[in-house]
Order: C-alpha cells, then sequence, then structure tokens
C-alpha cells in the first residue's frame, strides 16, 4: 500500500448569523449549492458556457475543484473524479438560527485541492453577503481555524488576514493514533446518510467489510491519483477483507433531498446512518479506516454525505 503522497488538511469555519436564518434540517446541499454557485460567479470567465467545453477548462479553479474532469474515462465511473474537497456542514438538525448564533462547519481539502483554500474563504465569505436558505438570510464568517491535533484548532483567519500557517496531514499522522484502538473488534458510528452501490442497488442494512472496504480504497485511490499524484495498489487489502466478518448491524435509512439546478428538479439521496460492528484482524485496515473518517465514504461525499468515525470495541446486537 502506497500512500506516501496523499495529503489533507482540515478546517472549521465559524460562521455567525446577522440576520435570522431557515434551513434544512440537513444543511449540506444548502451550503454546497451555494459555495459551488458564488464561487463559478466569482471566477468564471466564461460566463454560461458548461465546463466540458471551455478552453480554460485546465487552468480553472472552479473546473478543478467542482467539476474535477477524469484523465481517463474508461477507469472511472462516470466523466468526473472526486472532489478536492469534502464539506461537512452543521450536524445539529434544528432549522432556525437568530441573529448572532454561531454555525460551525468543517472543510477538508485533498492534495492540490489545498491550494484552493483562499479561494474557498472567500466564496464562503461572499456567499454569507449573498445569504442562504429560505429567505436568504445572512452571515458573516468570523473565523477559520486548522486542525492541528485531536479536537486542536488554531485560527488562521480572523475576517480579515488569510494566514498559510495551516497544518497539513499525512497518512502516517493519522496511523498514530491506531495503535490505542482495539484492532480485532471495532464499531464504526456513520452519522450522516452513506450511499454505497452494490450491483446497482444502494445498499441498506446489507453492508459487510469486503464492501466497505472496496468502497473505501476505491474513494482513497482515485483521491491520491487524481489530486495527490499517485494511486495506491489495494489487491491485497481486498482479499484479506474476506476474513473480517460482521457481528452487529442497527442501521436506519434517510432520505434528504436536494434540488440540482442542472436539472431542475429535486432529487433524493438517501442513506444508511447508525452502527455497524466488526470483527477480525483489522490491524492492517485501521489506517485506512481512520482516513476515511476525513475522506468520506460513498457518494455525494463533497455534500458531506457519507462521514462515519471509529467508536471503538462493537457491540453484538440482537
Amino acid at each position: 500500500m502506497m500512500l506516501q503522497n496523499f495529503r489533507f488538511a482540515k478546517f472549521r469555519l465559524r460562521l455567525r448569523a446577522i440576520e435570522t436564518l431557515h434551513l434544512p434540517p440537513y444543511k449540506g446541499f444548502t451550503f454546497r449549492g451555494g459555495l459551488g454557485d458564488v464561487f463559478k460567479r466569482t471566477v468564471c470567465i466564461s460566463r454560461g458556457k458548461r465546463c466540458e467545453f471551455c478552453l480554460l477548462k485546465e487552468r480553472c479553479a472552479y473546473s478543478y475543484c467542482f467539476e474535477t474532469p477524469a484523465e481517463d474515462k474508461g477507469e472511472a465511473k462516470s466523466s468526473n473524479w472526486p472532489h478536492p474537497y469534502i464539506l461537512e456542514p452543521p450536524p445539529e438538525s434544528k432549522i432556525t438560527y437568530q441573529k448572532g448564533e454561531e454555525l460551525r462547519l468543517h472543510l477538508i481539502l485533498v492534495g492540490k485541492g489545498i491550494e484552493y483554500l483562499p479561494y474557498f474563504v472567500f466564496v464562503f465569505d461572499e456567499l454569507g453577503r449573498k445569504g442562504i436558505g429560505r429567505g436568504r438570510g445572512g452571515y458573516r464568517l468570523e473565523k477559520v481555524e486548522s486542525l492541528y491535533g485531536e479536537d486542536d484548532y488554531r485560527p488562521i483567519y480572523d475576517g480579515r488576514y488569510l494566514s498559510n500557517s495551516y497544518e497539513i496531514k499525512t497518512l502516517k499522522d493519522i496511523s498514530n493514533g491506531v495503535s490505542s484502538l482495539n484492532l480485532e473488534r471495532i464499531s464504526l458510528r456513520f452519522l450522516t446518510p452513506t450511499r454505497i452501490l452494490s450491483s446497482g442497488h444502494l445498499i441498506r442494512e446489507e453492508m459487510n467489510f469486503p464492501t466497505f472496504i472496496k468502497r473505501l480504497t476505491g474513494r482513497i485511490s482515485l483521491l491520491s491519483r487524481c489530486h495527490c499524484g499517485g494511486g495506491p495498489d489495494f489487491g491485497g487489502l481486498l482479499e484479506e477483507a474476506e476474513s473480517v466478518k460482521t457481528c452487529g448491524v442497527n442501521l436506519d435509512w434517510r432520505e434528504p433531498e436536494r434540488y440540482s439546478s442542472r436539472q431542475r428538479q429535486r432529487m433524493k439521496m438517501g442513506g444508511f446512518v447508525g452502527e455497524i460492528a466488526f470483527e477480525g484482524d483489522l490491524k492492517e485496515f485501521m489506517s485506512l479506516i481512520r482516513l476515511g473518517e476525513y475522506t468520506h465514504i460513498g457518494n455525494a461525499s463533497a455534500f458531506g454525505l457519507g462521514k462515519y468515525e471509529v467508536v471503538g470495541e462493537s457491540r453484538k446486537w440482537k
């Protein structure tokens, strides 16, 4: 497994409502939609032209971040590769924020995508001026913080100046804490709807470890190849995954919707949430599983879907 080049950075954005905000329970689609719209209006000089037909697409920040083209369409499932960012919206389900209340969301940038942090900060600031949600309520981007250690966030933007002294992490950084975990039994808690396809169908409760590892390594491999300059070979791990058993499943289905301006219709974006427990020799998988806490897993990860966390020893449900 070769992931020496894989790198990412995680940032926390602290927003302050300057008007009443009316947002849906799941806010990832709202923030992602507004972010993409303002980003394109800010940097695009070929208004109205689709990225795939634009002569400037290879040099465009918007095209790279939001319409990430695949170099070899024969290898990718679609014409695009994974985007170099993951947006994690505020986790709470509240739908109304009064003037003065704070919202916190997270942004993970992968590989070359880290270079575009100033664009994201600028666009989040502009989105606050434009307004978001029902009624277009405004907010102020007060602070951006960089993740250093676990829950150790340090400010890099104070509303005026953006510092480049943020922390860039590698797989080695993630691996340092793996030895403290139980390497034979773990539970994974899926926090946002997780959309994983198997044989053309969305998985609901039939998730198993080989399928999980196949989708996780597939996503990490594409992120690495597209944004970090090299794709690893996970073939041996996929074979080893067959020996790890599922010893507990406690999942529910969530069906949030998003409006697609491109297709001009509402789309169901259902996925499972809850916990899955695995048991077996997990030593060779744990660094990747911990990395997946940042990269997410499954479809629509850029919207914040597919977020999970390792919660320790597995629980055996009836």
